[in-house]
């Protein structure tokens, strides 16, 4: 992996956590990231995040895709750094992605026939969100 949370931790380094239900993403980014994978549903990440955010963690990628197909991937990964203090954007916006989530969920999607395609377009969103910020 080109860039790594864990190996540049330095003074001053900013923190990343990633939060994800995502297996590939547990897989290929655990060594190089703090990360919490579980093994829950999508929504359930979100609120994982929202908890954090409540902890004085901010976003640092959408959660949601710009797609709405995407969007409705059973695979979510979130990124997040600490902060010095509650973080209104970020709370805005999670709340507002699990709201939308939630209307989303209210139509009936089965994911199963495609599940590993959902996995590697959540894991390469993030790859790119990750790449950005280490550029």
């Amino acid at each position: 992996m080109a860039f790594s949370s864990k190996s540049s931790q330095g003074e001053g380094a900013m923190v990343y956590i990633i939060v994800t239900n995502n297996p590939l993403v547990s897989e290929q980014l655990s060594e190089d990231f703090d990360l919490t994978y579980r093994e829950v549903s999508a929504i359930e990440i979100l609120y994982q995040a929202r908890d954090q955010i409540h902890s004085g963690y901010r976003l640092v990628n959408h959660p949601l895709s710009a797609s709405k197909k995407v969007s409705q991937s059973p695979y979510k990964s979130i990124v997040l750094t600490p902060g010095k203090a509650l973080d209104l954007k970020s709370l805005e916006v999670i709340e507002h992605s699990i709201e939308t989530l939630r209307n989303y969920r209210a139509v009936s999607v089965n994911h199963n026939a495609h599940l590993e395609d959902y996995m590697f377009l959540d894991y390469e969103a993030l790859k790119t969100g990750l790449k950005e910020i280490y550029q």
